[in-house]
């Protein structure tokens, strides 16, 4: 089976006005299998490449009567242009002698490398995202899913096999009828980018989405950010490569110098690429000859099914620089009819009914597969830049990373024409037509909602109202079991206004607590809230805010903690971005404090403060790196960056009190992560909290603990907490001034066995404190030395199930090993949805 409809055609050079189109497809004379990046050149300066089907396109002058096929291994072929002839099939024959490899060995060094090394060097002056101050361009994004009808038998039959009779699937003649002359689904957008200092912003103009009347914003970001292949690792869709110009890649890849032809009237060097390791992955690099930079890029994946991207650039001569000109991505099913030959590598072999493979040792594997609508479903992208500037930016203000322009679900056909350079195809209008009476008939809008709202951790109740499932349980070892029914008005209910409230309930404590919510948005582009609440509940003592993201089990890191204070709390606050990577929240609250466990003090009383608070507090999160996008529901994480920074300041107001209460209290955390290229990592979690002297113990700080007191390690057994101190227990040390450093580095897939890769972290903390009365409290000590843990754990043993094994160190080390050692199980939590904030 052929590989139509897999990527476009690549773009060809034209250079004279009388000219005319050919094209043809370039194969194996002996297989007949397609022969990808076959160098096609009509002149010394003008030429293409074969796609991944061995096909191309290319214009020529009228006076041009020949033009040359050569590929890496096979002899090069003369071929005369016949003006009749507009499609050419050329079959090329296997040279005796195969280019071979030149390896590193002694003194000899792979001439590939060397360029590949040098190329690496270069990389600050090519890289357009650096090399230019500012730039410009508009894209035009195109999205389908659709079925390959013509390659799928056309009637319905029966046949004759072993003795039986076997009819035909007849889903695949229902999905043949359903697949011709439309798509399965189409997506288009068009953005405006501004880059400037090595960042890009982009700005949705117009989007449009078969069958949703509200575009989908969690894919448009998906599709619209920046690939730039530059960079050590790069993403395309939900996949991660090494990438080609990475100091790194030499551990992951071999490389081979093919051929020099020229693309833009510049001379390219052709290198092949391939890993080591499974899944293959190869390609090829081209390099202008004189700058080394990337004048166009292919990638190839196969596995279960095969990832196919084309980059081609545009050379800039005044700014010696080439640009991103068009990317087209393409992801299928693995089917494998045909051999894809790609520097004389076999790629791909069939997987049919009664086909034969051959495997390593050259045995015949004998087996039956019978094809289903997912072997005839492709997915394509291709993304076109133009308007590009040099030098400038556009004068639209982009705020955020990317953001959609209000009137981008109005925009008018005239307004797609012209952007589109080109009018819509009838294939194009009927899936429109089609898809948007079923998305209306189907109601596929408010599915897309349900989805959504599961997939950002929320049940929908109702068409308005959803149910919050992040902290639907926990547990702690006062209340025990908690369960908790917090809802929440969606953008469906309102734009503007939002309820929320919550009842939770302590199957130990047996006690009902509960809170209620109204907010209202003053401006969606800097995410302007004012919101008053009011809350019953249980408050951690002496504890450092908690800044988590929406994951499965992520709530649930309570499970040691006893010391909590019940407060009753009136509030009214305001949240406002600064900008998108600055957060500002200010509120003010009314108080009641009753603490829930007897403070031992000193002087040999035992009591159970209560007392009255009204203050205000300064909510500060930085996180100056990461990209965010701009939805309906509010800001969204679009890319991690780091460090990040959590700043809280509380301070009450004394005359607004009925006590003489004064105290002031700074939370103030950070945290780094640092990404290596082959997906190890290291963070570190730094917390610094200071509160004054007149701060009572619930406003006080501890390190972050996730111990209790037990016979044995066993019995101490619990899940383990992030950055947190497994083996000191709650409330163990108090005091004005504690800092805490966690730095753990984390080894991904690691052969455990056979098909069995687990994480193994290392983990070493530390924490220290300062009190202005050390004798405040009996059986309450200070850190006025410094607590070492260190840890190792292994991570997904089972599933996403793990164990963790930390042990006490230092100056407050156990005398007996039992007690110094804490076992974890550790857990790495489904992602509900990247952090949102």
């Amino acid at each position: 089976m052929k590989y139509s409809l897999f990527l476009l055609s690549l773009l060809c050079f034209s250079y004279l006005n009388a000219q005319h189109f050919i094209k043809g497809q370039v194969m194996d004379a002996q297989t007949g299998a397609p022969l990808a990046f076959a160098n096609i050149v009509i002149s010394k300066h003008v030429g293409t490449v074969s796609n991944f089907d061995g096909q191309f396109e290319i214009s020529i002058p009228k006076d041009c009567k020949y033009f040359s096929v050569s590929y890496i291994g096979y002899h090069s072929k003369r071929v005369n242009i016949n003006p009749q002839t507009n499609f050419y099939k050329i079959y090329l024959q296997a040279s005796s002698e195969q280019l071979r490899s030149v390896v590193i060995n002694g003194k000899y060094i792979n001439p590939a490398i060397k360029l590949m090394k040098k190329a690496i060097k270069l990389k600050p002056q090519n890289n357009y995202q650096y090399k230019l101050h500012k730039y410009a361009f508009t894209k035009y994004l195109k999205f389908v899913v659709a079925g390959e009808a013509d390659k799928i038998p056309g009637k319905l039959d029966t046949v004759y096999k072993n003795g039986q009779f076997f009819k035909i699937d007849s889903t695949l003649i229902k999905f043949k009828k359903e697949t011709t002359g439309k798509y399965l689904w189409l997506l288009e957008s068009i953005a405006k980018v501004n880059g400037q200092k090595g960042g890009e912003k982009t700005k949705v103009i117009a989007t449009r989405t078969a069958g949703l009347k509200k575009p989908l914003y969690e894919l448009i970001a998906l599709q619209m950010s920046g690939q730039n292949i530059y960079n050590d690792r790069y993403n395309f869709l939900f996949n991660s490569y090494i990438g080609p110009l990475a100091k790194a890649s030499f551990k992951t890849y071999k490389y081979e110098i093919e051929d020099t032809i020229h693309l833009q009237n510049r001379p390219v060097i052709v290198v092949n690429y391939r890993n080591t390791q499974k899944p293959l992955i190869s390609g090829r690099i081209y390099l202008d000859k004189q700058s080394l930079a990337i004048a166009k890029f292919s990638l190839n994946t196969y596995k279960a099914y095969q990832f196919r991207v084309i980059y081609d650039f545009k050379y800039y001569p005044i700014q010696n620089i080439w640009f991103p000109a068009d990317i087209t991505m393409t992801i299928k099913k693995a089917d494998q009819k045909n051999m894809l030959n790609i520097g004389n590598q076999i790629q791909i072999m069939e997987q049919q009914t009664d086909s034969i493979l051959v495997d390593k040792h050259g045995d015949s594997l004998h087996y039956t597969r019978q094809k289903n609508t997912l072997d005839y479903t492709y997915a394509h992208t291709s993304i076109h830049f133009f308007d590009v500037l040099i030098g400038k930016n556009y004068p639209d203000k982009i705020s955020f990373n990317l953001q959609v322009s209000p009137l981008a679900t109005q925009r008018s056909r005239q307004f797609w024409e012209n952007l589109r350079h080109k009018p819509y195809t009838p294939k194009e209008l009927r899936t429109y037509r089609f898809i948007d009476s079923i998305g209306e008939k189907e109601k596929i809008d408010y599915h897309i909602h349900k989805y959504k709202s599961l997939a950002y951790g929320y049940f929908p109740l109702t068409d308005h109202l959803d149910l919050d499932l992040i902290d639907l349980i926990d547990y702690n070892r006062y209340e025990g079991i908690r369960l908790k029914m917090n809802v929440q008005t969606n953008e469906q209910f309102s734009d503007k206004w939002q309820i929320a409230a919550y009842t939770a309930y302590g199957f130990k404590d047996k006690q009902l607590k509960y809170s209620g919510s109204l907010s209202f948005k003053l401006r969606h582009l800097t995410q302007t809230y004012i919101k008053v609440s009011y809350t019953d509940d249980l408050e951690k003592s002496a504890a450092f805010r908690s800044y988590k993201g929406r994951y499965i089990l992520s709530k649930m890191h309570h499970y040691a903690d006893d010391k909590f204070y019940h407060h009753r709390t009136a509030g009214l606050s305001v949240t406002h971005l600064l900008n998108p990577n600055f957060k500002l929240n200010t509120g003010l609250s009314k108080t009641y404090i009753n603490t829930k466990y007897p403070i031992p003090f000193h002087r040999g009383r035992i009591e159970f403060p209560q007392k009255d608070l009204f203050f205000y507090t300064l909510d500060f999160e930085i996180t100056p790196f990461s990209q965010y996008y701009l939805a309906p529901e509010g800001r969204k994480l679009l890319k991690d960056g780091y460090p990040k920074f959590y700043i809280n300041f509380e301070k009450n107001i004394p005359q607004w009190q009925m006590n003489h209460v004064d105290y002031y209290r700074i939370d103030f955390q950070s945290y780094i992560k640092k990404k290596y290229v082959n997906l190890d990592y290291t963070e570190l979690y730094l917390r610094l909290g200071l509160a004054s002297q007149g701060a009572g113990i619930d406003k006080l700080f501890m390190p972050v603990t996730n111990d209790y007191e037990a016979a044995n390690p066993l019995q101490r057994f619990n899940l383990s907490k992030a950055f947190a101190f497994e083996t000191m227990k709650d409330l163990e040390f108090v005091d004005n001034f504690v800092t805490s450093i966690h730095l753990q580095h984390t080894f991904t897939q690691l052969k455990l066995w056979a098909k069995k890769n687990i994480d193994v972290r290392l983990l070493g903390a530390a924490a220290f404190g300062l009190s202005y009365d050390d004798n405040k409290y009996t059986g309450i000590k200070s850190l006025d030395k410094i607590y070492y843990e260190t840890g190792v754990e292994f991570r997904q043993l089972w599933a996403n199930l793990g164990l963790g094994f930390y042990y006490r160190l230092g100056a407050y080390a156990y005398p007996h090993f039992g007690d110094n050692l804490s076992v974890r199980l550790t857990v790495n939590p489904f992602s509900i949805i990247k952090r949102m904030k």
